[in-house]
């Protein structure tokens, strides 16, 4: 089972964490938001207060087990991370909901991967933060907020 949380009143939002994190990586903005928006939140397989799975992890995947082996758990996101997404971007044009994709100019994950996600989903939004890494999350929680917080225009 995915440990979630739900909190507050208003237009929806999903908060998703980073690899290797937990929703305390995003506690900031779902403090910041929870008195406009209702915020939904969960952890991943592995990951915080969610159990680890047998076997390797996909996108597809959400069975839970337990996070006692910080190295088991890192050594999948490791072969996640190098070996996915492999998802067709034609498969992204599916997405019917209100889509904003935040990534740092100096993410791990590429700029031009990034706008490519955007691109392949309808309507969706794209922020690149200046000077921000993959843990932009953490490195400019205010910004993040502030830009989440302001979308969608």
């Amino acid at each position: 089972m995915l440990y979630s949380e739900t909190a507050g009143e208003g237009l929806p939002i999903l908060l998703l964490h980073g690899g290797f994190c937990s929703l305390e990586s995003l506690r900031a903005q779902s403090d910041a938001l929870v008195a406009e928006r209702r915020v939904y939140a969960f952890e991943r397989p592995g990951h915080g207060r969610s159990a680890d799975i047998d076997g390797g992890y996909s996108y597809e995947r959400s069975i839970a087990d337990t996070l006692a082996h910080a190295d088991l758990v890192l050594a999948k996101l490791v072969r996640l991370w190098t070996e996915e997404p492999r998802i067709n971007p034609a498969v992204l044009s599916a997405i019917t909901a209100t889509t904003l994709v935040i990534s740092g100019d100096r993410d791990t994950i590429r700029p031009d991967h990034s706008l490519l996600i955007a691109a392949s989903i309808p309507g969706a939004q794209l922020c690149i933060l200046p000077g921000a890494t993959h843990g932009l999350v953490a490195e400019h929680p205010e910004l993040i907020s502030a830009v989440v917080r302001e979308w969608p225009k």
